[in-house]
């Protein structure tokens, strides 16, 4: 099906990918301004404060870290943007710092050898480097990378969902690392509607949406700026499909549901293996009482020749599900604490 320029909505499909950076930064002004202070040394050629910017997926760090390095490469200070899953070791991490700065390493499959090519091209430059989703890395490889890189005037900005990766580091990692840390909340109902009205007034076409609905999505998306814009986004092609002039209800309620699949999914990929089979098992037996699920995750981990987790760690993995939204649970009424365990 061939559509005309009356049935396209979404105008700039681009304004709507993750990596985004608007050129107006709404209600994360305090965060900013504590992350460039933090950095602002580099602009004299010394040593920056460490930054560990922690919070929900979808509230707004990896849009300002990116944000904040684009300002400072403005400023004249070279800087790299890593994603730590997909980059997951200290070792690719590298590869890929040197391969952002077009430094050439050939084969070189050794470690030393790259992180020396690394800090001869720093040498006593301000440099920074923007570690993203840092807590999915490896805990060995997390302390080795962040142990080797805290040297000259190389400025660290790390993202993650909390500080608990932080908390867990080495003693000389924390000591060396000396990260100020910037927590995140989730975003109010009329900051997201600002957030979406940017995306809507430039990247759809005029008359195709109204404020009604981007209060209806905002409300929806529970405080997460990503979820809101992809929820947008998702109701914009579902109206465009269908031909439809205007985004209405029915297509911001099919967002969502795509929108929650999505969001689910970026959770999921942030768990362990066992976290995975433990949302699958709750996925396919909704309401499995929490004594059926240990005795169901045991025969499973048993068939892909996994090491169980302990009991106690079971209970801290569904705690942190429920927390993430990806579970929901009911005490049972009996004694003891059983729960009955479904996908939200």
């Amino acid at each position: 099906m061939s559509y005309s320029e009356e049935d396209v909505i979404i105008t700039k499909p681009e304004l709507f990918e993750d990596d985004y950076i608007p050129p107006n930064i709404r209600a994360r002004q305090s965060q900013m301004e504590e992350i460039r202070l933090c950095l602002l040394p580099m602009t004299k050629r010394r040593k920056p404060i460490n930054v560990w910017l922690h919070g929900r997926p979808g509230t707004g760090k990896t849009t300002i870290s990116r944000f904040v390095l684009k300002e400072m490469e403005e400023a004249g200070i070279s800087g790299v943007y890593v994603n730590c899953w997909r980059c997951d070791s200290f070792f690719s991490v590298l590869e890929e710092v040197l391969r952002q700065l077009r430094v050439n390493f050939g084969d070189e499959r050794d470690t030393r050898v790259k992180a020396e090519k690394f800090q001869r091209f720093v040498k006593d430059k301000p440099f920074l480097l923007v570690l993203d989703e840092i807590d999915l890395m490896p805990s060995k490889e997390r302390n080795a990378l962040l142990y080797n890189l805290c040297f000259g005037k190389v400025g660290l900005v790390c993202v993650g969902y909390s500080r608990e990766a932080l908390l867990n580091l080495e003693d000389r990692v924390k000591s060396r690392l000396a990260a100020q840390t910037v927590a995140f909340r989730p975003y109010g109902v009329p900051d997201l509607i600002e957030i979406l009205k940017d995306r809507a007034l430039f990247g759809l076409r005029e008359g195709s949406w109204d404020m009604p609905l981007l209060e209806k999505i905002a409300q929806l998306a529970e405080g997460d700026a990503r979820s809101a814009i992809q929820t947008l986004r998702c109701a914009a092609e579902f109206a465009e499909r269908e031909g439809s002039e205007r985004i209405e209800t029915r297509h911001v309620m099919k967002g969502i549901s795509s929108s929650v699949e999505m969001k689910r999914a970026y959770a999921l990929k942030r768990l362990t293996e066992h976290h995975r089979i433990l949302f699958d098992l709750v996925k396919t037996s909704p309401g499995i009482k929490s004594t059926d699920l240990w005795k169901a995750y045991l025969e499973k981990v048993a068939e892909r020749g996994l090491e169980p987790i302990a009991k106690r760690t079971f209970c801290h993995y569904t705690s942190q599900m429920r927390e993430q939204g990806l579970i929901r649970a009911e005490r049972v009424k009996s004694k003891g604490k059983i729960y009955s365990f479904w996908v939200r």
